[in-house]
């Protein structure tokens, strides 16, 4: 498993290794890495010399949950009830790995708070997240918080092996999993999208057919890149988007226009997964980012 940055990280939960279990949580913005720095820690732990994540996770000793249909409800946390119930296989630790903690419901979280206010001395939780806020206070406070920082330019550039442009590295926010997407993507499909939302008021002709979440998320995402590199060029600086520039002399439109569909949009993308008329969303977005 190759791991690209974080050495202060990986060095501080060495550290840990075989210390008395915490409640720990990594944060830090998606695609980072943070899974992988997760996985390389429990295999430590665990005393694996195998360190695919395949063979760590189907470890008998290993609960991983992630989200379902973007949720994680009360029935996983039943699951860690029952996994915590359980002796440990070879008489070590045993860990549970939450990926997207941010995605537990107001019910999971407070379940998963009784488990974590009184926590086995061989059990381990690592909650991963890129939206630390959406958890409950309560949760928090019964977290070690290790924040993970964006990936740099050179860390980026190895892991893409080769040069990136200015524009690659502004698009990727440090991310990995973002660079990959970038990279393997239309932008002619990107650009379309933005130039429809962004040059069109009332006009909601482009909406066809109802976006996949992932792709919704994924335009969206780089559509207010572009619009806030709008803002910065109209208050003097610059821009690394090209589409930013291109679309600050094109399009016409006000800083106030500008900030009003920067507000639609980050409310459409926030509620697109639970709407279950997604064409009129992305038209209310239209209507009310003009």
């Amino acid at each position: 498993m190759n791991i690209v940055g974080h050495d202060k990280e990986r060095a501080m939960l060495g550290s840990m290794v075989d210390k008395d279990s915490i409640s720990l949580c990594f944060t830090g913005k998606e695609g980072i890495g943070k899974k992988k720095v997760a996985l390389e820690y429990i295999a430590k732990i665990l005393g694996l010399s195998n360190t695919q994540p395949g063979e760590i996770l189907a470890h008998p000793d290993v609960l991983f949950i992630e989200p379902e249909n973007n949720r994680i409800t009360i029935d996983k946390i039943r699951q860690i009830l029952q996994f915590s119930s359980m002796k440990s296989y070879d008489g070590g630790k045993k860990i549970v790995l939450i990926d997207d903690a941010h995605r537990m419901n107001r019910e999971s979280q407070n379940a998963l708070l009784k488990i974590l206010e009184e926590p086995s001395y061989q059990q381990l939780f690592i909650l991963i997240t890129s939206n630390f806020q959406e958890l409950l206070s309560t949760v928090q406070s019964r977290l070690l918080v290790i924040e993970f920082q964006g990936l740099h330019r050179e860390e980026l550039c190895a892991i893409a092996g080769r040069e990136l442009s200015d524009e690659m590295v502004a698009l990727a926010e440090g991310s990995a999993s973002l660079l990959e997407r970038y990279s393997a993507c239309s932008m002619e499909e990107l650009h379309g999208f933005a130039s429809s939302y962004i040059g069109r008021h009332k006009d909601v002709s482009f909406i066809k057919e109802e976006y996949a979440l992932e792709d919704f998320l994924f335009y969206g995402r780089y559509t207010l890149k572009v619009l806030e590199g709008m803002l910065r060029i109209h208050a003097g600086g610059k821009s690394e988007i090209r589409d930013s520039r291109k679309f600050y002399v094109e399009k016409n439109i006000s800083p106030q226009e500008m900030i009003g569909k920067i507000r639609a949009l980050d409310r459409a993308m926030k509620e697109y997964s639970g709407s279950f008329n997604k064409k009129l969303l992305l038209a209310k977005m239209m209507i009310e980012g003009r």
